[in-house]
């Protein structure tokens, strides 16, 4: 009867001279090897066995479908989407007519950050193909429909409740936000957007020079937003957008007589429209988007240029981990009021159903036009710097809820006897959303 030992001793001989062949025949690669290597760890779903083999194979500049095909699969089921793109490219490449490798790669594309190349693989996916994937539906005139409601809540910041000739000051006391919006995916690697909103606040007037009475302002405003967004080849598309905005100010005198109660008057009732264009192009290349534009607006009388910058970094090659660096340079023809301002944020996916982001401001934030012109920061103070967080939840492939809380500072200006002083206060917001994909 064999001892015990010498099959362990047999074992570990046995085993070190398959490793010496494997390791051997990987020192010495050829196609036939490789193929036959890479086909094993396929099967056996080795998939860092294989992506090591795949870059082995790659400096001695073996490269064939089959490898390609295995290799993105193998980056796919690792996550890592975004390496897996350029293997499925290669595929259709070679063969352009290979649904399932379309199939992959629009799905790398889509889950890799890559949205509007993933819409341009939807043109050539047949009809059986477009139901499997359940993208919106194509031919509906609308895809996407959203609905917003902020509410912001302002720190008390006036330096004197009753109206004197020493403190002139305008005040900010409430402010209400709505929106609605709606998305269209088309066939030809375009998406259109359209939003509305609205806002209406109420600001307090101390000014003797007006009324020896404080007046009630009530703001109204009223924005378009339209946008257009390209594919232009791989990995660059182009986004174009126009905002209109409406603002309305009224002024209200409230006069005192006979403890009858207070009756008001109307002694100013204006508007100004606003307009902002903006322009940027985005390169998508291995985990980077980096996208560069400019906006031209008329903000409040004031024309400027705002050329910004934008860096996305897909650390793992997918969405469940993502940071946005955007710098952005604003230039006012109407006056010396130029700033640089910076935002930073980090998205993270928790579980398969939950995203939060963590977002930051700082830079002097006055007429700033921010996400493509869909917001713009005509507000009366200047923000100083805001910091927030955000949380989406998918409750199911179609709908989706979320909501944002941000603190801004915000520095009021004010005249004290003819002379300008500031005071900092704090706007506390609440953001609540829905959207439907259809």
């Amino acid at each position: 009867m064999i001892h015990k030992k010498y099959l362990i001793l047999f074992a570990i001989l046995i085993s070190h001279v398959l490793l010496s062949d494997e390791i051997h025949a990987q020192n010495n690669l050829n196609l036939t090897t490789v193929d036959q290597l890479s086909f094993e760890y396929f099967n056996a779903q080795d998939w860092n066995k294989l992506i090591d083999l795949g870059k082995k194979a790659n400096r001695e500049n073996i490269e064939f479908y089959y490898l390609n095909y295995r290799m993105g699969i193998a980056y796919y089921s690792k996550k890592n989407y975004r390496k897996a793109i350029s293997f499925f490219e290669k595929v259709i490449n070679s063969i352009p007519n290979d649904a399932i490798a379309k199939e992959y790669l629009y799905y790398s594309y889509l889950l890799g950050g890559r949205t509007n190349d993933a819409i341009k693989v939807l043109s050539s996916l047949s009809s059986d193909h477009l139901k499997k994937v359940e993208f919106y539906n194509t031919n509906n005139l609308f895809n996407g429909l959203g609905l917003e409601y902020k509410y912001s809540s302002f720190q008390d910041y006036a330096i004197n409740k009753d109206v004197n000739e020493e403190i002139e000051q305008k005040t900010r006391n409430y402010m209400n936000y709505f929106s609605i919006d709606l998305m269209n995916y088309t066939q030809k690697n375009s998406t259109f957007y359209f939003n509305f909103s609205t806002i209406n606040g109420g600001n307090s007037l101390y000014n003797y020079k007006y009324s020896p009475e404080v007046i009630d302002e009530k703001l109204n405003q009223y924005q378009l937003y339209f946008s257009w967004d390209k594919n232009i080849t791989k990995g660059l598309s182009v986004n174009m957008s126009l905002t209109y905005m409406r603002e309305n100010l009224k002024w209200y005198d409230y006069q005192y007589s006979n403890g009858n109660g207070n009756s008001s008057s109307l002694i100013y009732d204006g508007g100004t429209n606003n307009f902002v264009g903006t322009i940027s192009f985005t390169k998508s290349n291995r985990n980077l988007d980096f996208t560069i534009g400019s906006s031209i607006s008329s903000i409040n009388n004031e024309k400027q240029a705002q050329p910004f910058t934008n860096l996305v970094w897909h650390p793992f090659g997918n969405t469940s981990f993502f940071s946005s660096t955007n710098a952005s340079y604003q230039y006012n023809f109407s006056n010396n009021k130029n700033n640089v301002i910076l935002k930073q944020s980090f998205t993270a996916k928790i579980g398969g159903k939950l995203n939060v982001k963590a977002f930051g401001l700082y830079g002097k934030v006055y007429n700033y036009v921010d996400d493509n012109g869909l917001s713009i920061y005509n507000n009366l103070d200047a923000i100083e710097y805001w910091y927030g967080f955000n949380a989406k939840y998918y409750l199911n492939k179609t709908t989706e809820i979320y909501m944002s809380y941000r603190l801004d500072r915000q520095t009021n200006t004010y005249l004290d006897n003819n002379t300008e002083k500031e005071i900092g206060y704090n706007v506390n917001s609440i953001l609540l959303g829905l959207r439907f994909k259809f």
